[in-house]
């Protein structure tokens, strides 16, 4: 429970932060974006998490270094355009596959950006990149800092309607 507050803490400051960046500095926050930094979210925590933030507004999630409940993304607005992973694990320490953050989600077929930076993809999860390459709406695409080999970029590349892309720091090597 000591965690949970933690985090919401965190991010009650950070809603706050909001109301006085705007009214200083007009375009610097957006109320429409949540960003989680080390935090731990279990499955127990997650009614009061939706109770204290209304998610219906949230249009960008950024969340790095942190341990989450895969149902947290399950519970997500349908209008998510922009989902950002750097270094997220689950609750018991291992990296989060993409299918617990992707699959039989309400935002699946509207996002836009999708950045798993530092998430550990590798070709054995080329399973996980045919999900990705089937979203609809993709327009960002940030795989950096992950293992993703020749066979798995090149998927990646065949996808319609991809505007940008960043595989830096990848094991892409030679094609076949």
């Amino acid at each position: 429970m000591l965690r949970f507050t933690l985090s919401t803490l965190v991010a009650f400051l950070y809603y706050t932060s909001f109301a006085s960046a705007m009214h200083h500095s007009p375009g610097q926050v957006q109320p429409d974006q949540l960003d989680l930094a080390s935090v731990t979210i279990q499955e127990t925590d997650l009614p009061n998490f939706f109770q204290n933030h209304d998610f219906g507004v949230i249009k960008k999630l950024k969340i790095s270094h942190s341990k989450i409940h895969p149902a947290l993304f399950k519970s997500l607005p349908p209008d998510l355009k922009e989902l950002s992973l750097q270094s997220v694990k689950d609750i018991d320490g291992n990296m989060l596959l993409v299918d617990q953050f992707l699959k039989n989600t309400p935002y699946w077929d509207k996002l836009e950006s999708l950045t798993l930076e530092n998430q550990r993809i590798d070709d054995s999860a080329v399973p996980a990149v045919s999900m990705i390459i089937q979203m609809p709406g993709l327009k960002n695409l940030n795989l950096s800092n992950n293992k993703i080999k020749a066979e798995a970029f090149l998927k990646i590349l065949a996808m319609q309607g991809l505007e940008d892309l960043n595989v830096t720091n990848n094991h892409i090597g030679s094609f076949p």
